[in-house]
């Protein structure tokens, strides 16, 4: 029996080459797109899996008053492990992480090696399933000066030596000799923590900030107790924050834990993230997986449509076999067998294509995508699953509908209109729905996508070449700016502690008013005289900072941003008064002795991503810190010129220090790579639904012209004109596309408003996306059918009644 199947099977195909062509081809396209954004979300979700589940990252939500919003953070304090510890049962261990991102290593007289490396305790060797090659891994950063290499970094340094009892030398605020205790396996790249190296925490930072409750500037981990209830845990935190921070911080101060399974995926509300390396929004997984099946529903309905309208060139078939006996449970065997069949091929056929497309998308996206069935079994099994689903799903419809025909109306009565009509007439509405719908989301996306790109971020970005300079270099970067300002085409140089577009410093701020000190923890950055004019921040109020007045010199004059100044002007006896009235009024940071002055008001800019609202913001000069980021702005037309120049210029004056640099406009944009990223696979599945349904309504409108070939001689022969023919055709299907459209904007609307909710600044949804949408499904539609009813139409009239 199963050889009389295939047989017919194999018939029927060759019989149709057409709509099997169109069936295969759409189930392969829908099974790879599913199968390609199986294998992304597979790495997305991948990451940290390799480490316990019983570690979790201590965060906090900061509420410093009513005006300002919640924020949460991925920082806290020193203290904070030892005491949650020393006080809770259910934490096993703590480690922390200071972050001081790339730094000079060297080996003693050789060139320095720049490489990420955090300052941790000893206990994060023991908490993180990272591989040590050589070392210990419980006792490797317990001695004072210890360093644990990853094997990238001991292979720049030492070559095919061993490393083990090295020393590496780093030059940053000090010169300090580290020896080498240990290696480790290179980072797994689905890892959110990334570096190079590890070394100790230093004796003296121990004992200088174990009692520091003010600043959180430490990531903090976990390692909980098994079977540690985190909600109960939680409940007990208030009290611990009261505790050692005071009861003032009640509500102001709030911690949480945060699985270390859930930091890539799901950190986006959270600032301060510096150690989060590729971060990705979470909720777009969902998203993607939802496109990507709307896809494979809408191949696995073109094959619906198609097999119940060749039903009447498989009514005598299905009639003989059951005038033979065949019962109804084997008439659909049959067809689910020709289901399976087909969807078996293209399964086959989409392997080979996610083979030939990964390398493209591991290419655009930068993630490191495998597709190895033999290696990987579950991915084998995933295949067969979706083979097997899509060949059932697929086939269960036309083997119900197809198989409850009775024999008689099988031999004598003609099914196009009797079976299923207005099935057929649904599915078709609901492909072109999806397809609008995707449409118009797309355009949204990309609307947003490049609002934000030629969004006013209220600063000039535009050629500012960005490089950072290493602590031992602190003292020659005044002679290297005065080196660049001098080069022709160079039009300006600054610096300042941190780049725009990454999370900055947050201090304590003290603001003065008559006889009241309002305290409130404030964004700040610390810059060159000169930063506010270079990067063309407006000033609305007072000056700029200048060498020229001894209190701006020694960092007691502040620019604050209207944010702030919203902020402070609450705080005082006339909150509608100028902003101009807040110049000349005592400010200063929490941490500093001496009192300064407000001497100017600055417009807003996008200091961070447009992810986030502008926050209130501190600029000062730099008094005890350093130009660890020099900006400087050339002319575009001679980029490669003065590039040389440049380049020349700091091997003059920096030789021990490698010209690492980029440019700020490409760093903003990479802010926004994963909504990008994102927005293009949408795109392109998007279009493979319109694809899939426009292949589907083909297959459609051959068929009912087929079956109207007489009709339409006959009218010919009675003086119709192609155009009244080309209308009778094709407004059926003008009509389909109508009503989809009706459905799709609602939905649409609603999708993408959720959407935009999770950016700051956003554009609006115009009408015109919809209509766009609706005008390009009809276009293509009305190309797909009446590519086909022109055919049909200008075909001599006696060759279609002699056809009949």
């Amino acid at each position: 029996m199963i050889t009389d199947y295939l047989r017919i099977y194999w018939r029927s195909i060759w019989r149709s080459k057409g709509y099997s062509f169109i069936n295969v081809g759409g189930l392969a396209v829908g099974i790879s797109a599913c199968m390609l954004t199986f294998i992304f979300i597979r790495y997305e979700r991948s990451f940290d899996r390799f480490q316990p589940v019983s570690v979790y990252r201590l965060c906090a939500t900061k509420q410093q008053e009513v005006t300002f919003a919640p924020q949460k953070i991925a920082r806290t304090m020193f203290p904070m492990g030892p005491t949650l510890k020393a006080d809770f049962p259910e934490v096993k261990d703590f480690t922390r992480i200071i972050s001081l991102e790339r730094v000079p290593l060297q080996r003693p007289g050789e060139k320095s090696v720049m490489g990420i490396w955090f300052g941790t305790d000893a206990s994060f060797l023991r908490m993180f399933n990272f591989k040590m090659v050589k070392g210990n891994a419980s006792t490797a950063l317990e001695s004072p000066n210890s360093i644990v290499l990853t094997q990238k970094l001991a292979w720049q340094l030492f070559g095919s030596e061993d490393p083990l009892g090295q020393t590496v030398i780093h030059k940053w605020r000090d010169t300090i000799d580290y020896t080498v205790t240990g290696v480790l396996e290179d980072i797994p790249h689905q890892s959110h923590l990334q570096f190079d190296a590890l070394h100790s925490i230093s004796a003296s930072l121990l004992a200088e900030e174990s009692t520091n409750w003010e600043n959180d500037w430490v990531s903090t981990y976990l390692q909980l107790q098994e079977n540690t209830d985190i909600e109960e845990l939680e409940a007990k935190l208030p009290a611990y924050v009261q505790k050692y921070m005071g009861k003032e911080k009640d509500g102001e101060y709030q911690l949480f834990l945060q699985p270390i399974r859930d930091i890539h995926l799901w950190s986006g509300s959270l600032a301060q993230d510096l150690l989060n390396n590729h971060k990705f929004n979470g909720s777009y997984l969902y998203l993607l997986a939802a496109v990507s099946l709307f896809v494979l529903v809408l191949a696995i309905m073109n094959y619906i449509n198609l097999t119940t309208a060749q039903s009447t060139t498989r009514a005598r078939e299905i009639g003989i076999r059951k005038t033979s006996g065949a019962s109804r449970v084997q008439v659909a065997c049959q067809f689910l067998g020709d289901a399976m069949m087909f969807s078996l091929i293209a399964t086959m056929i989409a392997f080979l294509l996610v083979y030939l497309l990964l390398p493209v998308i591991h290419e655009f996206s930068g993630r490191h995508l495998r597709f190895n069935i033999l290696a990987e079994p579950f991915l084998f099994m995933t295949g067969a699953g979706v083979a097997i689903g899509t060949g059932f799903m697929s086939g269960l419809i036309p083997a119900w509908l197809l198989s409850n025909i009775k024999p008689v109306t099988a031999l004598t009565e003609h099914l196009w209109t009797r079976v299923r009509s207005p099935l057929r007439n649904a599915l078709v509405i609901i492909q072109f729905t999806v397809a609008i719908g995707l449409s118009v989301s797309t355009l949204s996306a990309f609307r947003q996508l490049k609002f934000m790109q030629r969004y006013d971020p209220g600063f000039n970005k535009e050629e500012v070449l960005v490089a950072q300079v290493s602590w031992t270099a602190r003292t020659r970067v005044e002679s290297l700016m005065d080196n660049l300002r001098q080069i022709p085409g160079v039009r300006g140089v600054t610096g300042s502690l941190r780049r725009l577009g990454d999370p900055i410093d947050q201090n304590e701020v003290v603001f003065q008013d008559a006889d009241r000190l309002y305290k409130l923890r404030i964004n700040t950055m610390f810059v060159d005289y000169n930063y506010v004019p270079f990067y063309q921040i407006e000033l609305l109020a007072g000056r700029n900072l200048s060498p020229e007045f001894g209190n701006d010199r020694q960092g007691n004059s502040y620019l604050i941003n209207e944010g702030l100044a919203r902020k402070l002007l609450l705080n005082t006896n006339n909150p509608g008064a100028p902003f101009s009235s807040l110049i000349g009024r005592s400010f200063r940071y929490s941490f500093q002795d001496s009192t300064g002055t407000i001497v100017g008001i600055i417009r807003d800019f996008n200091f961070n991503s447009l992810h986030h609202p502008v926050e209130p913001l501190c600029v000062t000069y730099m008094h005890d810190y350093y130009f660890k980021e020099l900006s400087v702005r050339i002319d575009g037309s001679r980029r490669a010129e003065l590039l040389s120049h440049i380049e020349r210029s700091w091997e003059n004056k920096l030789p021990d220090q490698d010209f690492n640099y980029y440019f700020l406009d490409d760093y903003i944009e990479r802010l926004y790579k994963t909504d990008t990223q994102t927005g293009v696979f949408i795109g392109v599945l998007t279009m493979l639904a319109i694809f899939i349904s426009c292949l589907g309504l083909l297959g459609l409108v051959v068929f009912s012209i087929e079956r109207r070939i007489k009709e339409i001689g006959i009218r010919k022969v009675n003086g119709a004109r192609i155009f009244e023919i080309l209308v009778i055709l094709n407004k059926e299907f003008v009509k389909w596309v109508l009503i989809a459209f009706v459905i799709a904007c609602p939905i649409a609307y609603y999708a993408m408003n959720k959407w935009l909710e999770g950016f700051a600044y956003k554009t609006t949804l115009s009408w015109w996306i919809f209509a766009l949408a609706g005008l390009l499904a009809l276009g293509i539609a009305l190309l797909t059918v009446s590519w086909q009813s022109w055919k049909a139409a200008t075909r001599n009239p006696v060759e279609a009644l002699r056809y009949e």
